[in-house]
């Protein structure tokens, strides 16, 4: 699928001297994870191509080395994840290629294993991949599920770092934070949350088209939960369930104002400070259900 870091293009073929490492799949050693007593032979014929024809031995990598032309039709993003208070640094790379499929591909994606810094990293069947290939032909409509580990809490920003094929051309690419109910245009800006410590597994999703819903109108009613603004106050409403707590956001995830312990039917938050934005508020009933809100005060 390419290299984690996006200056590095491959084709795919190891030069002559070019160190490697070689880590061997549960199928190929008869589903024994780490045998003992298997080897792997190396000999001339990896050097050549069905027609006995070598290989392009050039693609050798240094810093001064040009860049190898892509022979299989690819499209990628490399994604950064950003601790603002630290300065950890995590990326990884999600892209779509001719051979690959949804599941593991021993030639496209590259499992990886969580660290003691900050991670970004997409799943396949729950697993942690710093690199991901996914089928061609393109479908917009598709999900990818991210996954962050967090080791220091804070503020934190998800960004766009490369994009090649259709990527950098017309197609969105957008962030989806399952837990504030946002949909963000990572091509417009990058993507400012904050969270606590921790692996999320379920709070971030890649997609490529925007089905958030427009309204006109103040007033959001789903589940019998009625949200209504009126200049800097809010006003929640459940029509059956109590609310055991309500929390109101700003689109960058900050906390803006709580109330805990209701258990009520009805609450007001007056005066808040947070006008002429975008607010997430979330509401939590005593049946445990969370009823996410974005509103315009």
């Amino acid at each position: 699928m390419g290299s984690s870091e996006p200056t590095l293009f491959t084709n795919g073929k190891i030069a002559s001297g070019q160190a490697f490492m070689i880590n061997m799949s549960d199928e190929l050693s008869a589903g024994v994870p780490n045998p003992s007593g298997n080897s792997i032979t190396f000999n001339n014929d990896l050097r050549t191509d069905a027609s006995k024809g070598y290989y392009n031995n050039t693609d050798f990598f240094r810093p001064s080395n040009a860049l190898v032309q892509q022979p299989e039709e690819r499209h990628r993003m490399w994604l950064d994840i950003f601790n603002t208070t630290s300065g950890q640094l995590d990326r990884t790379l999600l892209g779509y290629a001719t051979n690959a499929t949804l599941e593991a591909d021993i030639l496209y994606d590259c499992f990886t294993r969580l660290r003691s810094e900050v991670s970004l990293y997409s799943l396949i069947n729950n697993k942690p991949y710093a690199i991901q290939g996914r089928p061609l032909p393109f479908n917009a409509e598709d999900i990818v599920p991210m996954g962050i580990s967090i080791v220091q809490p804070g503020n934190h920003t998800i960004a766009i770092n490369t994009v090649d094929g259709l990527f950098a051309q017309n197609q969105d690419i957008y962030l989806e934070d399952k837990l504030l109910n946002v949909i963000h245009d990572l091509k417009q800006a990058p993507y400012n949350f904050t969270s606590d410590t921790g692996v999320f597994n379920d709070r971030f999703v890649i997609r490529y088209t925007n089905l958030s819903l427009s309204t006109n109108t103040n007033n959001l009613i789903d589940n019998n939960v009625v949200v209504v603004t009126n200049h800097d106050q809010v006003t929640i409403k459940s029509v059956y369930d109590k609310m055991k707590s309500v929390v109101i956001y700003d689109v960058l995830g900050r906390e803006i104002v709580k109330k805990d312990n209701l258990n009520v039917n009805e609450v007001i938050f007056n005066s808040i400070s947070a006008k002429n934005q975008a607010l997430i508020v979330k509401i939590k009933l005593e049946n445990d259900t969370v009823v996410t809100r974005k509103i315009i005060l």
